[in-house]
């Protein structure tokens, strides 16, 4: 007989741990009890210490013996008995068969099983269903002595920011209370966000508790909620729903919780607390914020910073007015700010701009607009398509599905008929069938009348061809927003330096490039055109156009800048360009409609702000209702479409005026300017 080479396996939980069943015991068992078989030899002892036995998933000493025993490193297991290798009846079995089929036995010495002899999987299963309900037993016993203890006070948890755990207690940290109390004052007094607060609190090198890896705005979250801060205690947030895999859950009002107010000393006024909650309900403004996945906007996680590489992502703030700002921004940039040397002397941050999120969309409608597509080819293919599934199942599904169930049923009442006559059934089965089958046929026939004979199938298919018809020609045109349909067709878009955008469709080799401009980056880029440029734009800006063509100059000198910043004098001359930086006669503005040239007396900002903004409103109306005048006569699509374009700017111009001027009142306001202007009222 050969020699057998032996496993043994033995586990044990730290908590309940004694002297007769310890671990160094049970090693010292095995190490005898194999010694004394001549034809054994021990290969190695596997131990998992502190695991729980009903599941196998963490216990990682016994999943590795069982890919051990799957490469056949050895020919039989030892162990104690059944609860030291599973209170899992399932995975008991489950093992005890894996390891049958590779030759390898388990020996339940307590149990007197060996898994190999013939009757042992029954008396295994007996075993292993009572160290089950045992396991199940002491699980629901441990829960209800936790519960009780929970009610008299006891806190079960770990040390947290502000607080140290001791003997169920919760003692105040001093170093961590002062660091609460700044996290409060900041988001309550002076009205900053949770990343904010972050990433200050990251500059100012202040620590975390021992638990946290970084300041995050999800941290913060979590303290300006935490109940504990302000006094009261609630335990059972979370639960265990079944004593065989342990895995906790988020108690949503499965099990009740434990409440208990002024429980201990706060380190946060009552006060403050509840002002922090109100401000954290007014400005978490949608539910679907506080939902944690990735993937419900158009542009989550398609938009990446072409300067460090990291992903950007969406913020909302809520106005004054109660509207919703939002926009895009680096992930690197909205946790750290711009880019700058911490004081551990790491760079961090990120410079690269943040994204409105309606100029993204409207970027993607253009970009839509513009795809090299037969858009009327692709019309009419989707609408051919949805015309044939709908008018199937309108027209062909239900009543042929009501025929076929009426043939059946009369085939039955055929082959009823036979076994009557060849006496195989009773008259009166006959009879009781046959009225059945009658009732089921008249069922299904009333069923196929009023089908057949209602109109409304047709009017209703034709209201819905006519509503889809109307959405898809709308999205494959650019002049309708889905989420669904934009998130499906987008790839990527890369942020680069100088407000450069490369949009990248899926199937689409080709990027499409975007420059977003806005006034305050304009004014910027004004001071850096070169003086000769500027001296030939005077000329031009001196006009009767007004503060409108005054802004519209503006960015038309940042895009010429930006256009010829690179080129030296004997590129932009090549380019036939030169003349444009040297005689103003050939600008873009060099005379009036009427043929007068402009000068600084008809030049028309008169100096106050609120006076030069309804003007520019008012020439912005002017302009859309002539271009409104125009599409009313005017049929040709040559023309109607950059008629349309340039309403739709003046549109935008206008709502920018005014929102423009709406802030200039409320600066002014608040000033009083109305009633007294002191640079001449005494």
């Amino acid at each position: 007989m050969m020699m057998q080479k032996v496993a043994a396996y033995c586990r044990v939980s730290t908590d309940h741990e004694d002297q007769a069943n310890s671990l160094d015991n049970q090693k010292k068992y095995f190490f005898e009890y194999i010694e004394r078989n001549p034809m054994w030899e021990l290969y190695q002892v596997y131990v998992d210490e502190g695991i729980t036995g009903t599941s196998t998933k963490k216990r990682h000493s016994f999943n590795r013996m069982i890919s051990d025993a799957q490469n056949c490193r050895f020919d039989l297991i030892i162990t104690k008995e059944i609860s030291r290798f599973a209170r899992n009846t399932l995975d008991s079995i489950f093992y005890t068969r894996k390891l049958k089929e590779l030759g390898i036995g388990v020996i339940f010495m307590n149990d007197n099983i060996n898994t190999l002899d013939p009757d042992a999987e029954l008396r295994l299963t007996i075993m292993s269903s009572i160290a089950q309900e045992e396991s199940r037993k002491t699980s629901e016993r441990v829960k209800w002595g936790q519960k009780r203890r929970m009610e008299q006070g006891v806190v079960f948890g770990r040390d947290m920011l502000g607080y140290d755990v001791r003997d169920g207690k919760l003692f105040i940290n001093e170093e961590g209370a002062k660091i609460l109390q700044l996290i409060f004052h900041k988001f309550v007094n002076e009205d900053k966000g949770t990343h904010i607060i972050a990433r200050e609190l990251r500059e100012a090198g202040i620590r975390t508790a021992k638990y946290m890896k970084q300041w995050s705005n999800t941290v913060i979250l979590r303290i300006l909620r935490n109940e504990k801060y302000c006094g009261d205690l609630i335990q059972k947030k979370t639960f265990t729903p079944s004593y065989l895999n342990h895995e906790k859950k988020y108690n949503r009002g499965e099990e009740e919780f434990v409440v208990l107010r002024d429980h201990h000393e706060p380190i946060i006024g009552r006060e403050l607390f509840n002002k922090a909650q109100r401000e954290l309900d007014r400005r978490s403004h949608f539910d679907e914020q506080k939902a944690k996945h990735s993937n419900r906007y158009c542009f989550s996680g398609k938009i990446k910073c072409g300067i460090c590489s990291r992903t950007y992502v969406s913020r909302t703030k809520k106005r004054k007015d109660n509207s919703v700002y939002k926009a895009w921004h680096c992930y690197e940039a909205a946790n750290h700010g711009s880019k700058h040397i911490d004081k551990a002397g790491n760079t961090v941050g990120c410079s690269n701009r943040s994204l409105n999120d309606d100029d993204l969309k409207l970027m993607m409608q253009q970009v839509v607009k513009n795809l090299p597509i037969d858009k009327e080819a692709i019309f009419d293919n989707l609408c051919r398509i949805v015309k044939s599934m709908l008018k199937t199942d309108a027209q062909n599904d239900r009543p042929l599905q009501l025929r076929d169930k009426i043939n059946g049923i009369l085939q039955k009442k055929q082959t009823l008929i036979e076994l009557y006559l060849n006496k195989d059934i009773s008259k009166a089965d006959f009879q009781q069938m046959t009225s059945k089958y009658d009732l089921e046929i008249s069922a299904l026939k009333k069923e196929f009348g009023a089908l057949k004979g209602c109109p409304m199938v047709y009017q209703e298919q034709d209201q819905l061809l006519k509503q889809m018809a109307d959405t898809v020609r709308g999205l494959i045109c650019g002049d309708v927003w889905d989420d669904t349909f934009y998130r499906h067709i987008l790839d990527k878009i890369i942020v680069r330096e100088n407000n450069v955008l490369d949009i990248y469709l899926h199937m689409l080799p080709e990027k499409r490039s975007y420059l977003i401009c806005n006034s305050v980056q304009m004014r910027k880029e004004r001071n850096n055109v070169p003086f000769e440029l500027l001296e030939s734009l005077r000329y031009h800006i001196e006009s009767s156009q007004g503060t409108e063509e005054l802004a519209h100059m503006e960015i038309v000198s940042t895009i010429v800048h930006q256009l010829t910043r690179n080129l030296s004098i004997d590129e932009i001359k090549a380019a036939g360009f030169d003349t444009y930086f040297v005689d103003h006669t050939v600008g873009l503005w060099p005379q009036a409609a009427s043929g007068t040239p402009f000068s600084s007396t008809f030049f028309q900002s008169k100096g106050d702000a609120i006076t030069d903004l309804h003007e520019d409103m008012a020439a912005e109306q002017k302009a859309r209702t002539t271009y409104d005048n125009i599409l009313r006569m005017v049929k040709d699509p040559d023309i109607i479409d950059p008629i349309r374009f340039l309403r739709e700017r003046e549109i935008v111009h206008y709502q920018r005026f005014g929102e423009s001027l709406r802030i200039v009142q409320e600066h002014l306001d608040s000033r009083n300017f109305y009633a007294f202007n002191p640079e001449f009222d005494k």
